[in-house]
């Protein structure tokens, strides 16, 4: 969540800012348009842009008067010069127009349609989407440029595929087939943002090894943002991971050394044989030749702080049920049957050498 709040923060200014001057060069100097919208960009943009064609079009998105750049390519500041960060077919924000008549920006909706999103962290903690410049002339130039109001009826991202790499971490995620419908408002540092996402293919690594791969996601969320504080709270949630149903909700705050974190996940009572499908590509084989019955349910915790000065990190504890749950392998003589099974699994500090498995 602190990756998106950033991204569409820096997205809404970017736009923003190239907006103002949009309104009315179409009409005063139409040869020029991209040229000069390019120029407009680089002035606040650390980094390179380039784009096929910009325009404003009441037809794309109406009854939005619409902002577009189309073909565009985005790369970041030093040392992300060389690395893509947005690129695709075309990202557009969605313009009342009456408030135009009243001399202001009132932008209602963001569009994102075959993007592709490359969100980078190298190991001294660099991101190459800060792109916006810092500069106390810039800021002021920047505050001026998100003076409008910013009443989001529509957040839309279509046919998209986003990558996200830590090498700090040694965490990737890629996500392909990305498709989301968010509807929300921001008003005084408060954002409220309800969300349908659909996946087609969700990959999770870390250090080299697929957790998640390739597994389609549905989910359908209530977020509340307060930019200030950096506080998200996840009010009602409902996710479906390769056909495991689960509900989720919690807090989350970013703090100066790190975050506070209160997050809690359980699942559907279902099949105990819909918990394999989450397993790594290593055990598909595995996977294809057993027989798996019974029913089970999972819980996930994960509270606490996350702090670098204190060298503190939240706690993570995993309940399960199993009831009346049997495995057949075919390549062994004796099922594994009548498995009931009550348990927690709980990773104090993070730390591996307090972890401990309760039955």
């Amino acid at each position: 969540m602190k990756i998106f709040r950033k991204f569409i923060k820096v997205l809404l200014i970017f736009l923003l800012a190239v907006l103002s001057l949009m309104i009315v060069l179409p009409f005063l100097f139409p040869s020029s348009v991209k040229e000069r919208v390019k120029i407009a960009a680089c002035s606040y943009i650390d980094g390179t842009i380039d784009y096929k064609d910009a325009g404003l079009s009441f037809f794309r998105h109406f009854p939005h008067l619409t902002f577009y750049l189309d073909g565009i390519l985005l790369k970041g500041p030093s040392p992300f010069q060389n690395d893509t960060l947005i690129s695709g077919k075309s990202i557009s924000a969605g313009v009342n127009f009456s408030s135009l008549l009243k001399g202001s920006v009132q932008i209602e909706g963001i569009y994102l349609d075959g993007v592709y999103l490359n969100i980078i962290t190298d190991r001294n903690g660099k991101s190459n989407y800060n792109i916006i410049k810092t500069s106390e002339q810039d800021s002021v130039a920047t505050e001026s440029a998100t003076s409008g109001d910013v009443a989001l009826d529509r957040i839309r991202i279509s046919d998209s595929r986003l990558v996200y790499t830590d090498s700090a971490s040694g965490i990737v995620a890629v996500l392909k087939g990305l498709n989301y419908k968010g509807k929300g408002g921001l008003k005084d540092s408060d954002f409220t943002l309800s969300s349908l996402l659909k996946i087609e293919e969700l990959s999770f690594i870390l250090d080299g090894t697929a957790y998640i791969d390739k597994k389609p996601i549905k989910a359908e969320m209530l977020t509340k943002i307060n930019l200030d504080s950096l506080a998200i709270h996840l009010e009602r949630n409902r996710i479906s991971l390769a056909g495991v149903k689960a509900g989720f909700n919690g807090d989350f705050t970013i703090t100066q050394n790190g975050y506070d974190i209160d997050f809690a996940l359980k699942t559907e009572r279902i099949d105990f044989r819909d918990l394999f499908t989450l397993m790594p590509s290593d055990y598909t084989q595995w996977f294809a030749e057993t027989k798996i019955t019974g029913k089970a349910s999972v819980g996930i915790e994960f509270r606490g702080s996350e702090n670098d000065s204190l060298k503190s990190s939240p706690d993570l504890s995993v309940d399960f049920d199993v009831d009346n749950g049997k495995i057949t392998y075919a390549k062994t003589p004796v099922p594994l049957e009548k498995i009931d099974l009550k348990g927690k699994f709980v990773l104090p500090s993070l730390d591996t050498e307090l972890m401990a498995v309760r039955i």
